[in-house]
């Protein structure tokens, strides 16, 4: 059953009254959160991100609706602690504000961003009447002239708000260009200083109703500030992009020839028609001149790890994708039909002269439901930043679709920071090349698992794109933006942890600080430690793909081996209790006994050492490995919250090998100079066939085996589950640790530990089944060795770590 026309536009004004738009001077730092709604059915998730290496001052302020469009300062209720309005937030970091939603009434108002360079924000709009709905926005800064693609076609409605930022009154006048070519002109009332308007755009000119085209807004002094909805007729909603412009109108003015100009290459980097799915891809000529775009398609082949074949999708429009022509101050609209049995799916490139601006409209239809997303064509990039949410409470899951454009294949490396500040990095895929791969963040990278934060991706070499979708367990899904950038990554290691397992139990007797060592370090209140590794790490990563076959369970192999360093001075009120391995009541040990296992809730789990501090010390603009397959140099990385770190780019997956490596340091500001060696053995390798990992049988028990290793240190087996709580839609999941000597060569977890866990979890999104898998890790250590103290430490360890991961269902 659809919506009348009637209905659906009450529904689209009364959304469109929530967004108020900021009423602020458009300064390059200042950004508008142009809606901000709690209760009544709504809540808002505030995304901050700080897409540079030093902590950034941020200003967050917000105002309430009065009455006629005034508003009062409000400070609203977030579910996170936060001093409001200003607060710092950490280099390559993203923090998450939710409102709570509870309150019986809605209130709304909008946000001001007040912040350095580099910090970028965006809102999640949700409505939870009838079932969950999403919408993203970003933060907005106000223009002089403002584009707005529109759809009032097939029971579609286009709703905007606009506000004037300035201490005087504003005339904004209004050009529109159906699809069908007819042009006409109005005015907007008029604009009081500080004033702004909210308003369903048929409403306000019938012309644009049951059309597509393209609406200009643009006053001749001033400036103001303009988003856009895109409501379908079951009433799910979905940010519509508005192009901010400067100069003259366009739209029915003089037809120019366009300049000379190289075409410009922009990447759409997910298609999908069939099943449940349609895609409308939407072109929008920003320019005076008539101007040419051509798609090219690649199409997925399922089970294939990412290769792409090409592809020619049909067009409802009946438009030749090759050559399209673009009239001037227009926008065309491109949709696939849905109708085939079988989803297909790829991605696009866009070659058009530069003004053309395109996005893409994902539309997935249900009996239930309609839901649709947006996403922009980009510019492929080298280094991606991606705020993600999979956070166990809400059982909100990011999924990723990434493409290589290239004609080679690339190495992607992904580093991550959670909300919590910690970071995991070097992780990575390979992607063939002209590759296509869309996939569930978690189930590729087990680490983003439950938690929220910033991945940022990265290739040395070539260039990748990228869109992410955040979706709910009940189906809705929405755009999550990313950040194209340039540069070296900003997400280093820092001191400290990571996530266990490896070191446990490992090095010899010399590489272990004495009793009497530790107890004159907290003695003395702080120490300095200084510590070098050489990893290997191969990973075995099952995802669910969409093909033409359905969903199709892929397993994709890479290896990395890794150089790297840290230096750090460590204080703070728990210091004693750290270096004692002194736990909170309460907390899980995770270190048992050699052939014994541990299982521990992982929402329990948290930071038992919460008033420790660190920070990186300078060793030296480099520090170097000399082994058998060469020379390996670990930069020194500023970040500007920690201090310094240390790693090695492009490591080649081949260096670490059986024999001696001499680790030297020329000694900086805080650290003296330093030389030692370390033996490493034959490679920890894990003989079971890979497929024995991709399904676990809970109540039947698996063996582990392996060859290699150091004999003398332990070996960690350990694996997490999740699944999502129906009634509540929250995560919730348990871990397991194991220990065995590595001497051993196999071990057993038992039913009795598996069957703690629970079953992996399946998410339904867009018709599709996808499993929420878990983790199983096999991690040991080399002897390690302790090299004479530099001036500066206390001590110097190096190690060698291998480390085997599997993403396998738990049944």
């Amino acid at each position: 059953m659809t919506l009348k026309t009637e209905e659906l536009r009450y529904f689209a004004r009364l959304a469109a009254c929530y967004l108020l738009l900021g009423l602020l001077p458009a300064f390059a730092e200042v950004q508008i959160i142009p809606q901000v709604a709690d209760g009544g059915g709504w809540s808002t998730t505030i995304v901050l991100s700080n897409k540079t290496t030093a902590s950034q001052s941020v200003n967050l302020r917000f105002n309430r609706d009065t009455t006629n469009g005034a508003t009062e300062a409000w400070t609203p209720a977030f579910l996170e602690s936060v001093s409001l309005p200003t607060f710092n937030l950490a280099a390559g970091s993203t923090m998450f504000l939710h409102t709570p939603g509870t309150a019986a009434a809605v209130t709304q108002g909008w946000g001001e961003l007040d912040a350095g360079p580099g910090v970028v924000g965006y809102a999640i709009f949700t409505l939870t009447t009838n079932s969950a709905q999403d919408g993203t926005a970003p933060a907005v800064t106000a223009a002089t002239r403002i584009l707005v693609p529109f759809d009032n076609s097939s029971g579609l409605v286009t709703a905007v708000a606009m506000a004037n930022p300035n201490a005087s009154a504003e005339s904004i006048q209004v050009n529109i260009k159906t699809s069908d070519g007819a042009t006409s002109t109005g005015v907007l009332p008029q604009m009081p200083a500080s004033g702004h308007m909210a308003f369903v755009l048929p409403d306000l000119f019938p012309e644009t109703s049951g059309k597509r085209g393209l609406a200009e807004f643009y006053t001749t002094s001033g400036s103001f500030s303009t988003i856009a909805l895109r409501f379908n007729p079951r009433q799910a909603f979905a940010s519509a992009p508005v192009y901010p412009q400067t100069g003259q109108p366009i739209i029915g003015t003089t037809v120019t020839n366009p300049p000379a100009s190289t075409p410009q290459v922009q990447i759409i980097p997910q298609v999908a028609d069939g099943g449940i799915w349609s895609t409308t891809i939407v072109l929008t000529n920003t320019t005076t001149s008539n101007l040419t775009a051509s798609l090219n398609f690649r199409l997925s082949v399922a089970g294939s790890g990412g290769a792409t074949s090409a592809w020619n999708p049909a067009f409802l429009e009946n438009l030749s994708t090759s050559n399209l022509s673009i009239p001037a101050g227009s926008t065309i609209f491109l949709q696939t039909p849905g109708t085939a049995s079988s989803v297909s799916q790829g991605y696009a490139e866009l070659t058009a002269s530069p003004g053309i601006n395109g996005y893409a409209i994902f539309t997935a239809r249900t009996e239930s439901s309609t839901q649709d997303a947006t996403a922009p064509a980009v510019s492929a990039s080298g280094r991606l930043l991606v705020p993600f949410d999979n956070d166990t409470g809400s059982g909100l899951v990011t999924s990723v679709a990434i493409v290589n454009p290239n004609a080679t294949s690339q190495s992607i490396t992904l580093n991550l920071r959670t909300s919590d500040g910690t970071t995991t990095t070097n992780l990575g895929l390979n992607l063939p090349a002209q590759g296509h791969l869309a996939v569930v963040l978690p189930n590729q990278f087990a680490a983003t698992a439950g938690t929220r934060g910033l991945a940022e991706f990265y290739t040395s070499s070539g260039t990748i794109a990228f869109i992410a979708l955040r979706a709910r367990p009940g189906g809705a899904f929405t755009s999550a933006p990313a950040y194209f950038e340039t540069g070296v990554p900003i997400i280093t290691s820092g001191g400290g942890g990571g996530n266990g397992g490896g070191g446990s139990g490992s090095g010899g007797g010399d590489t272990t600080p004495t009793p009497s060592e530790i107890e004159s370090w907290i003695a003395k209140g702080t120490y300095s430690a200084g510590s070098l590794g050489l990893t290997r790490a191969t990973a075995y990563a099952t995802t669910d793909t969409v093909g033409a076959a359905g969903v199709t369970p892929v397993t994709a192999m890479t290896k990395l081996d890794t150089f790297s360093g840290q230096f750090t001075r460590v204080g703070g009120a728990d210091l004693a209790k750290s270096l004692r391995n002194e736990l909170p009541p309460g907390f899980p040990t995770l270190n048992p006994t050699p052939g014994s296992c541990v299982v521990y809730n992982v929402a329990t789990l948290t930071n038992p050492y919460p008033n420790l501090t660190s920070v990186g010390l300078d060793a030296g603009p480099q520090v170097t490995s000399n082994g058998p397959n060469g020379n390996q140099s670990a930069l020194r990385q500023s970040i500007q919250v920690s201090g310094f770190t240390y790693n090695a780019a492009n490591v080649p997956n081949t260096y670490l090998a059986p024999g001696r490596y001499t680790l030297t340091g020329p000694g900086g500001a805080d650290v003296g100079g330093f030389s030692g060696a370390l033996d490493i053995v034959q490679d920890l390798v894990v003989t079971n066939n890979p497929d024995d990992f991709k399904v676990l049988d809970r109540n039947g028990g698996i063996t582990v085996r392996w060859t290699g290793g150091e004999p003398s240190t332990v070996l960690t087996i350990s694996g997490s589950s999740y699944t999502i709580n129906q009634q509540t839609s929250s995560a919730e999941g348990s871990a397991f640790v194991c220990i065995e000597n590595t001497s051993a060569g196999q071990f057993t977890v038992p039913a009795s530990i598996l069957s703690q866990l629970p079953a992996s979890g399946v998410i339904g999104a867009g018709g599709f089944n996808f499993i929420t898998r878990g983790t199983f890790s096999v991690t040991a250590s080399g002897k390690g060795s302790r090299f004479s103290t530099p001036s500066g430490l206390d001590i110097l360890t190096v190690f060698n770590f291998w480390s085997w991961s599997f993403t396998p269902q738990y049944k």
